[in-house]
């Protein structure tokens, strides 16, 4: 009888499992997890040496991209055998995105949006993957941001043989790495990268990670890492990003050196400020500065911030209200260099680029997805921190930069920090060697027989 109960128990757990959360569904099949985790630590350093790959040996770079397919076959498949509706509906809905896209913009830009989409989705499903504890994914990143930064100094230096090299792909024709020039005529460098977007996301997010990876605190080496960073990205001119790490940098492991607490966690409702803070930006910025020519009010060299305020967003934002796009957007591929509608090339805004796309009830529910991760997500050990840090730097970097859509990089961190922030509240990872052991944190009911057992020893 208690057999009994104890099975019909546990079927009942796994159902509501699988109907309550399609994440935690995913992370609960540690072969599909690990095969998602893979997939996407490949395609982040693809796109680490996206400028080698695509000159040298081009028939590797969409290998990651049919590997992604593989991915979501997979999940698809698990969703199907055990009858996980939400995941079906959300891949329902997305047919439905690509469908209503293909209608008015080319089969080519649309797979080439659904593309950054699927970065975002793929990182989150590995993000909510990863167990507590495990530190692969973390230490992946900072060789990366590693790598990046050696790949920036080499471009400095010496200068990248690729440039203006031109890579034939299977859907179109590009140069192997994008050349960007500054308005005072300085080479926007991207060292082994896509392009200085793309390279300078990857760095920054390199570093937040080296730090997550010495326990959250601020030490010579991550100092070091750091500096390095802060100095590469002033060197491909992303001054913003630079800007953005420094803040985040202080505040998430700066600030705890003056108020100490265990791991530094007691900065983390700093950074869920700055989140906030950055995910409205992202919507009010471009509409109170609408026209604005800040630059030349202040008397301070920032033109291609005075390019945003007074003429790409005044040129987007009408559109924006344009029925029925207001409702269901331009679709994947009406946005940015696949435009085929004047005036939507460059929008260079995380929210009006969403909203263009795909509407305006699904981007309000993205954000807001967000800022509940945001503000509501438990610090369990330095890798939630690190990832509170990292959506907190690219959304900040959405404020003023088109940061899902550039080379991917940034959809990529984006999905992986939401992913951990969402992952189920009890789940570690094995000791041994795929992962570290987990917390020593005591649990409730630990707590409670400690108390217990020290009540009976004070009354003995």
């Amino acid at each position: 009888m208690s057999q009994s109960i104890t099975s019909e128990r546990s079927a009942s757990l796994r159902q509501r499992a699988s109907t309550r959360s399609w994440a935690v569904t995913v992370a609960r099949d540690d072969r599909d997890r690990r095969i998602v985790l893979w997939i996407l630590l490949i395609l982040l350093f693809r796109q680490t040496l996206a400028g080698p790959i695509r000159a040298y040996v081009p028939f590797l770079w969409y290998i990651p991209d049919f590997a992604m397919l593989v991915g979501f076959g997979v999940l698809i498949y698990q969703a199907a055998r055990d009858k996980v509706v939400p995941l079906l509906v959300f891949c329902g809905l997305l047919s439905l995105v690509f469908i209503y896209s293909t209608m008015s913009n080319s089969l080519v830009a649309v797979s080439l949006q659904a593309r950054q989409a699927g970065y975002l989705i793929l990182a989150a499903l590995a993000g909510i993957g990863i167990r507590r504890g495990n530190t692969t994914v973390t230490k992946a990143i900072a060789i990366s941001g590693g790598i990046a930064i050696l790949g920036v100094y080499y471009d400095y230096i010496f200068g990248v043989p690729w440039a203006n090299a031109i890579f034939d792909g299977l859907l179109q024709t590009k140069e192997v790495a994008r050349e960007w020039w500054g308005a005072a005529g300085m080479r926007r460098l991207s060292g082994f990268g896509l392009s200085s977007t793309d390279t300078s996301v990857i760095i920054a997010v390199g570093a937040l990670s080296f730090c997550a990876l010495t326990r959250s605190q601020l030490r010579l080496t991550s100092a070091v890492y750091a500096a390095a960073a802060v100095h590469t990205l002033l060197l491909t001119t992303q001054k913003a990003t630079a800007g953005w790490l420094v803040i985040v940098l202080v505040l998430a492991y700066a600030v705890p050196i003056a108020f100490p607490r265990r791991d530094g966690f007691s900065s983390a409702p700093l950074l869920r400020m700055l989140g906030l803070a950055g995910l409205a930006g992202c919507i009010l910025i471009p509409a109170i500065f609408f026209g604005v020519r800040l630059g030349q009010d202040l008397d301070i060299h920032a033109p291609t911030l005075d390019q945003r305020m007074a003429d790409v967003w005044p040129t987007v934002i009408p559109k924006l209200w344009a029925f029925p796009q207001l409702i269901a957007g331009y679709g994947l591929g009406g946005v940015g260099h696949t435009a085929t509608i004047p005036g939507l090339e460059t929008v260079d805004n995380m929210f009006l680029y969403t909203a263009l796309s795909v509407g305006m009830p699904l981007t309000l529910a993205i954000f807001g997805a967000f800022a509940y991760g945001l503000w509501k997500a438990p610090m369990r050990d330095a890798m939630d921190f690190a990832a509170l840090a990292i959506a907190s730097l690219v959304i900040l970097n959405g404020i003023t930069a088109n940061i899902l859509a550039a080379g991917g990089v940034g959809s990529m961190y984006l999905g992986l920090a939401a992913g951990i922030l969402l992952r189920p509240t009890r789940r570690s990872a094995p000791s041994g060697p795929t992962g570290e052991a987990p917390s020593s944190t005591p649990s409730g009911s630990g707590r409670r027989r400690r108390r217990r057992s020290s009540s009976s020893q004070s009354a003995g």
